[in-house]
């Protein structure tokens, strides 16, 4: 059993916000609509309405590495990178060369086929 937040419908995408903010928001769960409500799946208890019921895995998968890096780089992360036989090549702009090891662990984790990821700096 899961614990899910209540929320109306009109304050489904606010309330995902602050959730995910706080790493409530527990992504690997559907959320549900309900009677002109989102029910959203968490981590942990927070203050509102909360139900306890059975989660629905998700069973697809972003490939969007980015979801695996910290908020704060995030945005800056490059999207897009090429991909050689079981190797991702990425281009690191100098603001965020100090996190290149967590980019390199998102990149792999996100995409089975990578092994080994090579960093154009």
């Amino acid at each position: 059993m899961i614990k899910h937040l209540k929320v109306p419908e009109s304050e489904a995408q606010n309330a995902k916000d602050f959730l995910d903010s706080i790493g409530a928001l527990n992504t690997d769960f559907l959320p549900f609509k309900k009677n002109g409500s989102i029910l959203w799946p968490l981590n942990f208890d927070v203050e509102g309405e909360l139900v306890e019921m059975e989660g629905v895995p998700v069973t697809k998968r972003s490939r969007d590495y980015r979801r695996k890096l910290p908020k704060e780089i995030q945005d800056v992360a490059p999207r897009a990178f090429d991909i050689f036989g079981e190797i991702a090549i990425i281009r690191l702009p100098k603001e965020i060369h100090e996190f290149s090891d967590l980019i390199a662990s998102a990149l792999i984790h996100s995409n089975p086929n990578i092994t080994k990821v090579a960093m154009a700096m």
